[in-house]
C-alpha cells in the first residue's frame, strides 16, 4: 500500500477533477489583505476540500490531518499561492499533496500585505481538518 500512496496524483490534479480552481481569480481578490484572501479562499473552497479529503480517506485508507494555504514572495512584482494537504496512512507515514498556483501580481494585495509578504517571504494559514 505504501507504494500506491506515493503514486497518488498531486492535489492539483485531483482537485481539478473535483472542480476546484487552484489559481486565484484576480478580480475576486483585488486589493485585499492576505488574511482576507485566505478567508475568501477557504469560504469558496471548503466544500471542495472536504469532499476531496473524504474521497482520499475512503479510497486510499488514510486520514486527513490538516493543510496549509501558503503565500510565497517571488519578487517585487509577483507572489504565489500553494495549497498543501497532509494525510497519514495506517503505517503512520505522512503524505503531502501539493498544488502550486501561477504567479499573481502584487498589485492585487493591499500595500501593507505586500510589504509583510516581502519581509517574511512565506506566510502560512492553517486549514483545519
Amino acid at each position: 500500500m505504501g507504494d500506491k500512496m506515493e503514486k497518488l496524483k498531486t492535489a492539483g490534479e485531483v482537485m481539478a477533477c473535483c472542480g476546484m480552481v487552484m489559481d486565484v481569480i484576480e478580480e475576486h481578490f483585488a486589493s485585499c489583505s492576505l488574511e482576507q484572501h485566505a478567508k475568501k479562499f477557504e469560504e469558496r473552497n471548503s466544500a471542495n476540500i472536504d469532499a476531496f479529503t473524504l474521497n482520499v480517506e475512503r479510497d486510499k485508507n488514510c486520514k486527513y490531518r490538516g493543510g496549509e494555504l501558503i503565500y510565497q514572495y517571488i519578487d517585487d512584482l509577483f507572489f504565489r499561492t500553494t495549497l498543501e494537504l497532509y494525510f497519514q496512512n495506517q503505517q503512520n507515514k505522512w503524505i503531502k499533496m501539493k498544488s502550486e498556483g501561477k504567479p499573481i501580481s502584487m498589485d492585487w494585495l493591499i500595500e501593507e500585505s505586500s510589504i509583510k509578504l516581502k519581509e517574511k517571504r512565506i506566510i502560512k494559514f492553517n486549514i483545519e481538518p
